[in-house]
């Protein structure tokens, strides 16, 4: 479980278009991937965006780490908001895609 504090922060540097800086500490610690999910229901597109480009970088080198968060992603299959719907499909298909 990631410090709420710390998850803001990430958000926020997401937003203010940081992302070398978010793949490069998700590189480092893979125990922040699961903030991935937080990342994808965020209201700010910038964020959202961020999100799957992220997972398209971290594809490369954290199969494994991604493929455990499958469970929660396919979860936001399920929000009432298409939006979030649609980038979790899309997520999915980026990890599977990728794992196989």
């Amino acid at each position: 479980m990631v410090d709420e504090e710390l998850k803001m922060m990430i958000l926020e540097y997401m937003q203010k278009g940081f992302l070398d800086n978010i793949i490069d500490m998700f590189k480092h610690d893979k125990s922040l991937i699961p903030l991935i999910v937080d990342m994808i229901k965020d209201e700010r597109i910038r964020v959202r965006i961020g999100a799957v480009a992220l997972v398209e970088e971290l594809s490369k080198t954290s199969k494994k780490e991604l493929t455990e968060i499958i469970p929660l992603v396919s979860a936001l299959l399920n929000d009432p908001n298409p939006t979030i719907r649609g980038d979790a499909s899309y997520l999915i298909e980026i990890i599977e895609g990728e794992s196989n």
